[in-house]
């Protein structure tokens, strides 16, 4: 498996749009493949440095996946783009693993079972969250077995924008998703940990009217 999503390109601003997405920024921010990863690696290590508590800080990109019938969509992590800091290392690597073999399928008719965190958030372009993985039935959390294993609590997961969604509406071009070695119930403080970060590396997230702190929720 590839170590780096080099598909990032297909979500730039020098590659054709689809219908419902919008048009490149005018501002002239350079979002080529290389300049993207750049950014996106910047905001995973100012987000794993910046949290008071262990984690794990993965990325989750769109896959177009050839097959008879017609093209399959996928969200798919890597390590390249993975951030894990914690006491439980090994476990929490574990997962990370686990995530990258998982099949998130956003292909239009597809089961809805299939989609997990990562998709919903996705397709339906907000972030969500919960204080304790086990408030999830394994139908809504695929990956539950696991992350209660590898001694995983807290979650979150958000779409990462070029731009302010709330001005330009679009899909996301990825998914984040964080998940905690303790239950944290002020989730709004590590919602803006990373509205934060991602705004200094001049990308965004939806969420910011639901949750978060007061600056964040501006």
């Amino acid at each position: 498996m590839n170590s780096t999503p080099t598909f990032v390109a297909l979500y730039d601003g020098t590659t054709p749009q689809r219908p419902h997405e919008s048009p490149p920024d005018a501002s002239g921010a350079d979002r080529t493949a290389e300049a993207t990863q750049r950014r996106l690696a910047s905001t995973l290590n100012d987000i794993s440095e910046r949290l008071d508590v262990g984690s794990l800080v993965q990325l989750f990109v769109p896959k177009l996946q050839s097959r008879p019938g017609g093209a399959l969509v996928m969200l798919q992590t890597f390590k390249a783009f993975t951030r894990v800091k914690t006491v439980h290392q090994e476990k929490f690597w574990k997962y990370h693993r686990l995530s990258e073999g998982f099949f998130f399928n956003l292909s239009p008719g597809g089961d809805s079972n299939l989609l997990g965190l990562p998709g919903r958030c996705f397709l339906h372009s907000r972030a969500e969250w919960t204080p304790s993985v086990c408030c999830y039935q394994p139908t809504e959390y695929p990956r539950l077995g696991c992350a209660i294993e590898c001694q995983m609590h807290s979650t979150i997961a958000l779409p990462v924008y070029f731009d302010d969604p709330r001005v330009r509406p679009a899909l996301p071009f990825a998914v984040m998703e964080l998940l905690l070695d303790q239950q944290v119930t002020d989730m709004g403080r590590v919602f803006s940990i990373c509205v934060g970060a991602l705004r200094e590396n001049g990308l965004y997230t939806a969420g910011t009217d639901r949750l978060g702190t007061e600056d964040t929720m501006r």
